[in-house]
């Protein structure tokens, strides 16, 4: 963590003695996570990304903002004041930190860490405590609507209470992605049964498996083309053209955004692929949009799995 402004240290403190102020910046130091958590609430993930923006703003000799779960970085170049601004918040909060740090301390022993006997996987004594995977189902539905429902949970936390919670982004569109990828392996799975004659699936697929396949463009292409051979062949009506193309332009911009699952997952790209970062252009993402076209696009895949499902069912009586 870094440490305190050494130069409005003797300005606040004055009559101090050198000792006396040099433990008040260590004391401080230390208590920085004690006053972002019990003062303003924080979580030890928003002190962590605090403390990471604090370190590259300094890095930059740029002022930074602080204020309850966030943090701003305000460029100079921008506006003149704004230096100014930034530098007498950053200095209030600094002595706000400092004259905390007399007050409070540090119980090491009150802070849980792993303990000998510790289990990640193991039953808990109150039944309602334990997730029932049994009951819930293993096949592909229950992956598939397990990752769709989590990350609609944090959607809306975040829609709920913004401030602090854009970290939450990364899992959720990597659970939204996760779904696209299930959904489409269970069509092509499930829908060759129903079809007449087999469908052509690209060599690429075929060389890595379809388990092991994650580009969603690719997946796409048989999956639609059980779709259309199912209508044709008049289980259902046909969609139409447009209507598939809709939601192909869908699948090709999430593959394009993050290409074989990986841009919200890792913050670089793998080491055969020069380690660069891996969304250095996407800055903003509308979450509220997202949810709302994941909806629709749920609707559309979970009509197509219904359908086949029932002929399936059929078929096997």
């Amino acid at each position: 963590m870094g440490r305190l402004g050494s130069t409005a240290l003797p300005r606040i403190q004055g009559g101090l003695r050198k000792t006396e102020a040099a433990f008040l910046l260590v004391a401080a130091d230390v208590n920085r996570l004690i006053i972002l958590r019990t003062v303003f609430g924080w979580s030890g993930t928003h002190v962590r990304c605090y403390e990471e923006r604090r370190r590259t703003c300094r890095a930059l000799h740029t002022p930074k903002f602080a204020v309850r779960n966030s943090s701003f970085v305000i460029v100079p170049a921008l506006f003149r004041f704004s230096f100014w601004v930034g530098r007498l918040g950053q200095l209030a909060f600094e002595f706000f930190c400092m004259t905390k740090a007399k007050r409070l301390t540090i119980n090491f022993r009150a802070i849980p860490w792993p303990m000998p006997g510790d289990q990640l996987f193991n039953d808990d004594s109150d039944w309602w405590h334990n997730a029932h995977l049994n009951l819930g189902g293993k096949g592909w539905e229950s992956y598939a609507a397990g990752y769709k429902d989590a990350a609609d949970s944090l959607a809306r936390r975040f829609l709920k209470n913004w401030q602090g919670n854009d970290i939450l982004t990364y899992p959720m569109v990597f659970c939204y992605r996760h779904y696209l990828e299930l959904r489409l392996k269970q069509i092509i799975i499930l829908g060759q049964m129903l079809l007449a004659g087999p469908i052509r699936i690209k060599q690429e697929i075929l060389e890595k498996r379809l388990e092991n396949d994650h580009n969603l463009t690719r997946l796409w292409e048989p999956c639609r083309e059980i779709i259309e051979g199912l209508g044709n062949e008049g289980y259902w009506p046909k969609d139409s053209v447009q209507q598939l193309d809709i939601v192909q332009n869908l699948i090709n911009e999430f593959e394009e955004k993050d290409g074989e699952s990986i841009n919200f997952r890792y913050p670089v790209t793998k080491k055969k692929k020069g380690g660069q970062p891996t969304l250095p252009y996407l800055n903003l993402v509308g979450v509220r949009n997202l949810t709302k076209v994941m909806q629709r696009l749920d609707s559309f895949f979970t009509a197509q799995l219904a359908g086949i499902d029932f002929y399936l069912s059929e078929s096997g009586d």
